[in-house]
């Protein structure tokens, strides 16, 4: 179980009925401070169309969806589980990983605004 699970487990006290507190290590899990930044799985996609010498439209192509909707991802919009398969199978990794890249940077970007309220 990862960090975040975790934290979301306690955060609803869930932790006492799967004990969760008597495990060594769960202390230094919920402890884990945030990132100071967490990088939108847009600029990741950005990074290995560069890297692979893709283009977005090869992209769409290739996960047979609309060369806008692979735009709207660049720029920030967030990723459905449908199309976090198909980045999975574009680029052969876990679908998984786009899943969560896309809920961290949701998570991060409304913790920033969050922050910013309080400050102004």
């Amino acid at each position: 179980m990862d960090s975040q699970s975790i934290k979301l487990l306690k955060s609803i006290k869930l932790l006492k009925l799967l004990d969760v507190d008597k495990c060594p290590s769960a202390e230094s899990w919920l402890s884990s401070s945030e990132p100071a930044r967490v990088g939108s799985p847009g600029r990741i996609i950005q990074r290995e169309l560069e890297a692979r010498h893709w283009t977005s439209l090869d992209l769409a192509r290739m996960m047979d969806m609309s060369v806008i909707r692979i735009n709207r991802i660049l720029r920030g919009c967030p990723i459905t589980a449908g199309t976090a398969i198909k980045l999975g199978n574009a680029f052969g990794v876990s679908p998984y990983l786009w899943a969560r890249t896309s809920a961290d940077y949701g998570v991060w970007r409304a913790l920033q605004r969050e922050k910013e309220k309080v400050e102004s």
